[in-house]
């Protein structure tokens, strides 16, 4: 598995790039930093990334970093333990031509981050599946 490049590394052409020197990857959403470089900011945070390769810590903290900045406009009350957990569906529909395997690989690392995570509660990553000759990944 490599890690994707931003293919002219151009700000200008609508993506964030991370802010590492030499490093062209996409940010993350809503942070300046790439992937990897994210998971190397949450470890000098204390954060315990559950993986040692590079790459699937860089996807675990992505999908961290897209947790953190959809529960930010949450209310508070909703996000204390006692609140009741809310059923929600999250789809990834790729291509068949797509590394497909990498966005299921994907999706499993945010519902490890959304299974300890309220008022969301745990979750079920379902196998992919066929859906008019796209590849379908539901969470």
């Amino acid at each position: 598995m490599t890690s994707p490049r931003t293919p002219n590394g151009d700000p200008a052409a609508g993506a964030a790039i991370c802010t590492e020197p030499g490093c062209e990857r996409p940010a993350v959403l809503a942070a300046v930093h790439c992937r990897v470089h994210r998971a190397d900011v949450f470890r000098d945070e204390g954060q315990v990334l559950p993986y040692t390769d590079p790459e699937l810590t860089g996807l675990y903290a992505a999908a961290v970093q897209i947790v953190r900045t959809a529960l930010a406009g949450f209310p508070k009350d909703l996000l204390e333990s006692g609140a009741p957990a809310v059923a929600i569906d999250m789809y990834a529909w790729l291509s068949p031509d797509a590394e497909w395997q990498i966005g299921q690989l994907a999706l499993d690392c945010l519902g490890t981050d959304l299974s300890d995570t309220r008022p969301i509660g745990g979750t079920v990553l379902s196998p992919p599946m066929e859906f008019m000759g796209e590849i379908l990944l539901r969470l």
